[in-house]
């Protein structure tokens, strides 16, 4: 993949932009708490919303208050937990994709599954369970392991694979189906998705793009878990993210 130029992207006046938050417009941190957008992004995401207006969402693994916190005071569209709830700006709900979960008889089970196991964090959500091994890198395989097993055991519960984290969630939830879902909706309706994201969750909603005759840039390089990215551009790093879209901004000057 090569990196994009802002003259690849549509017009600001005719794009729905769709970001992922830790990796893309946050850097990933140790632990999901620690994590925080900078000043000069908040920035950018206020000038993309109006020039836009409005047509800009988060598509996000963590829930959705997180995203509220971290945006403060923005409310944006948003798709939660890899599109088990789905928000526009106004708050308005427009599905909740996931089937019921037993959350919490979830989390027991992940528990006594991975209690051996040291400096993992055990994330419980709205509507699944995150487990976050980035200070036991060497502890993935058998996390793998574990989660599978639970979730082969578990009726309505698949596995979703990240940077340092492996999730149990409610099968057939995707960005990609909640990106779908906000296309349908002013003011993204009849505008060309741009998506820009940095893991293997976000894949999905790289496909819908693609397929709706879109934008997919992922931030950083290579394959992701052995698998190439379908993504059709690459930005180096979350870094390079920043200037792109002030580049983006400038070719879209009134």
């Amino acid at each position: 993949m090569n990196p994009p130029s802002p003259y690849d992207l549509p017009p600001l006046t005719m794009a729905a932009i769709f970001l992922d938050m830790d990796g893309t417009l946050a850097p990933i941190a140790r632990r999901p708490v620690d994590v925080r957008v900078a000043n000069d992004m908040l920035m950018l995401l206020d000038l993309l919303h109006t020039r836009t207006e409005g047509a800009i969402a988060i598509l996000t693994g963590r829930p959705a208050w997180q995203i509220d916190d971290l945006l403060a005071p923005r409310l944006y569209a948003l798709a939660a937990e890899h599109g088990a709830g789905v928000r526009m700006a106004d708050g308005k709900t427009l599905t909740t994709a996931a089937r019921h979960l037993d959350v919490a008889l979830l989390e027991r089970t992940v528990r006594h599954a991975l209690q051996s196991i040291d400096d993992i964090y055990i994330e419980r959500k709205d509507h699944g369970i995150a487990v976050h091994y980035r200070q036991a890198p060497r502890q993935g395989g058998l996390i793998a392991e574990q989660t599978t097993r639970i979730a082969a055991n578990t009726e309505g519960v698949e596995v979703l694979n990240g940077k340092m984290v492996i999730e149990l969630k409610a099968v057939g939830v995707n960005k990609g189906l909640a990106l779908n879902t906000l296309m349908a909706h002013p003011p993204f309706a009849g505008r060309t998705p741009v998506v820009f994201g940095d893991d293997t969750t976000d894949e999905a909603a790289f496909a819908q793009a693609n397929a709706e005759a879109g934008m997919s840039v992922r931030i950083g390089g290579g394959p992701i878990g052995g698998m190439p990215s379908c993504a059709q551009f690459s930005l180096a790093n979350q870094q390079a993210l920043a200037p792109f879209l002030q580049a983006w901004l400038s070719t879209n000057t009134k």
